[in-house]
């Protein structure tokens, strides 16, 4: 697969790059900052497959795009885009959408369109709701919106048939957790939004038995005024590799995790947990344990001869010390 890339800024010097580049190439990298405009000539390549164009200054994409018909992934980052063209939803091949760290508030309706999408991200970006036909894409597998300012996640998430990763973590304007995200039962990977669950926290993650990698990052146990457990379901989640509990107000460990057999990663730095149960000692294919910033103490023999374990990180912290931010 041939393709090129530049890091010219003037307009006339991606023109002439473009003029020495194979008519059939299927990639193209443009990473120029000051560019911004696309040339027409871009869209003269029929074959086009990838197309990656970051650049500071980009304020609008072209009708000429939907002349691209055999475009699978298609990455517009850092730009300052305003204008989107329907023609966008004619790239029916399209596979991977990556419009991260720009500046599109919305997305056209028009994105529903392509109905192979797999993948999509807006890392970033002031997206703040998405449209209903977004949902009907029952193809989509991985859905980014990290650090987006998505203010809510309606029942039609539901629709998604066949995601097997959603990152809702930093999208600081989320502050509800729709029961349907737990209807996902194909998901593989998730990061929920990262909120307060409350002092009564949902009931229903349980159902996500496909789970491989589960990221509960940050204060979603405690409020100003209380601390909670995990969901009882959470335990349930046996196909579990990687758990991840950093500073989430995490208190005790019960003994259910045993049941946890698959989990290879656990990271529980700055928690509040004193002990870890001996039912731990049943986690061999347990590789790292990230107890820094922990209550925990003493970390029994019969864990730290676990057969797989490569990486145990313990605690400096004592009961007898104030917790000390870093």
């Amino acid at each position: 697969m041939e393709g090129s890339g530049w890091n010219d800024d003037e307009f006339d010097k991606v023109v002439r790059q473009l003029s020495r580049t194979d008519p059939d190439a299927e990639e193209i990298y443009i990473h120029a900052e000051g560019l911004r405009a696309l040339p027409d000539e871009l869209w003269e390549f029929g074959r086009l497959q990838e197309l990656d164009i970051r650049s500071d200054y980009q304020e609008e994409i072209p009708a000429g795009i939907g002349r691209l018909t055999q475009l699978r992934s298609l990455e517009l980052t850092c730009a300052p885009i305003a204008t989107r063209p329907p023609e966008i939803g004619l790239l029916s091949e399209l596979r991977e959408l990556d419009v991260s760290k720009g500046t599109l508030t919305h997305l056209l309706r028009e994105i529903g369109g392509p109905s192979r999408l797999r993948k999509m991200s807006f890392c970033s970006s002031p997206l703040v709701e998405l449209p209903l036909e977004f949902w009907k894409l029952s193809g989509l597998e991985v859905l980014d919106p990290t650090g987006a300012e998505l203010t809510a996640i309606p029942p039609e998430i539901a629709r998604l048939q066949a995601p097997a990763e959603l990152s809702l973590g930093t999208s600081e304007d989320l502050d509800v957790i729709p029961p349907e995200l737990w209807e996902l039962r194909g998901l593989r990977k998730l990061r929920p939004p990262t909120v307060c669950w409350g002092e009564e926290p949902p009931a229903g993650i349980g159902k996500l038995r496909s789970l491989r990698e589960l990221d509960l990052s940050g204060p979603i146990l405690t409020g100003d005024d209380f601390r909670q457990e995990p969901p009882a379901d959470l335990w349930d989640l046996t196909r579990l590799e990687e758990l991840r509990l950093p500073a989430s107000g995490l208190a005790v460990i019960p003994p259910s995790i045993g049941r946890m057999t698959r989990l290879r990663h656990l990271p529980l730095d700055g928690c509040q947990v004193r002990m870890l149960p001996p039912e731990m000692a049943r986690l061999t294919e347990l590789e790292t344990l990230d107890l820094s910033w922990s209550w925990v103490e003493t970390v029994g023999e019969e864990i730290r001869s676990l057969p797989r374990l490569r990486s145990l990180t313990t605690s400096r912290r004592r009961a007898s010390q104030p917790r000390e931010d870093s």
